[in-house]
């Protein structure tokens, strides 16, 4: 009996010694659309990249300099053009790549040196940017982005709501130092927002590495009585994200379309996604962009709020 069960696990053991290839089907690379235009004044830029990362954190620009990149293939050769609703059209072209700044200085007084440093725009060519020349956002209008590449089109469109003014901003002091933490303040903004209309906010604010929150005015009262928008629903929900007493911060309240409010709530819901059995397979945000893109196309009114926040007493 022995010997049999002893047999019996020797076949299991080496019995199944042809390996498997996991074949898993080939994706390609897909169209990543990233384009904004405010009423502030422009140019306005929109990002092309592909959705297959390149891995990759150098690359060179057309005169050797080594610069650094975030791992996503820039689509340099595409067409885009934006137009308004009121007959205006504007063809993007790509953003310059670099600033070369020249500094002088003179040690002593006695000997002059001369040196040149070469810099990457954020919004570079080479990281994928595209910018207006000439169109102008303006709330009420509506916007829309063709792109040709590759012998294929790609169109978008968005209205740009309007948003209201920031009537004030306050702050609440929080005493932290009783759970071993430094004390903060919390800066609240006020605005009114209309109830006869259904209205989404995007805010971006300083002091974290998202620093964006959205929110639905069905959550608020026509009177917003402090709103904390950086406690809003960000990547960095788990974080304080709130700057430091006695620097200076900026708040920027953005009008959105309820398209780009569930595509930035998506992103969100990604970003919670734990991976554990209960959790739902992470999926692509819904997209404003036609023939199987990725991405958004987004127009927004703006209003800006830059102060210091207080200093804590101690």
């Amino acid at each position: 009996m022995n010997n049999k069960f002893l047999y019996l696990v020797l076949i299991l053991l080496f019995g199944c010694t042809e390996k498997y290839d996991f074949k898993f089907p080939a994706q390609d690379a897909k169209l990543v659309v990233e384009g904004i235009i405010t009423n502030n004044p422009g140019p306005y830029y929109v990002r092309l990249t592909l959705s297959k990362s390149t891995f990759t954190l150098n690359y060179n620009d057309s005169i050797g300099n080594d610069f650094y990149s975030d791992g996503y293939t820039p689509v340099l050769d595409a067409k885009l053009i934006i137009s308004d609703n009121h007959g205006t059209t504007d063809t993007l072209v790509p953003c310059k790549d670099t600033i070369y700044n020249i500094y002088t200085w003179s040690p002593d007084n006695i000997i002059f040196y001369t040196d040149t440093l070469i810099q990457i725009y954020p919004t570079a060519h080479i990281h994928g940017y595209y910018q207006t020349n000439k169109i102008i956002g303006t709330p009420g209008y509506i916007y829309y982005l063709k792109i040709l590449w590759q012998g294929k089109e790609y169109n978008s469109s968005c209205y740009m709501p309007p948003v209201p003014e920031i009537d004030s901003v306050t702050y609440e002091f929080t005493r932290a130092a009783i759970i071993g933490k430094e004390d903060y303040y919390i800066p609240k903004i006020w605005f009114k927002d209309n109830p006869a209309t259904e209205d989404y906010y995007l805010f971006k604010t300083s002091g974290s590495v998202w620093g964006r929150s959205v929110l639905s005015d069905e959550n608020i009262k026509a009177n917003i009585t402090g709103l904390n928008v950086f406690q809003g629903e960000t990547h960095e929900w788990w974080r304080n994200g709130y700057p430091w007493a006695g620097y200076p911060y900026k708040i920027e309240m953005h009008s959105i379309t309820k398209e780009i409010y569930n595509y930035y709530q998506a992103l969100i819901m990604q970003f919670r996604n734990d991976g554990g059995v209960y959790t739902p397979s992470p999926a692509s945000p819904p997209t404003n962009i036609t023939n199987g893109a990725q991405g958004y196309f987004r127009a927004s009114s703006v209003q800006v709020v830059q102060d210091t926040m207080p200093a804590l007493h101690r």
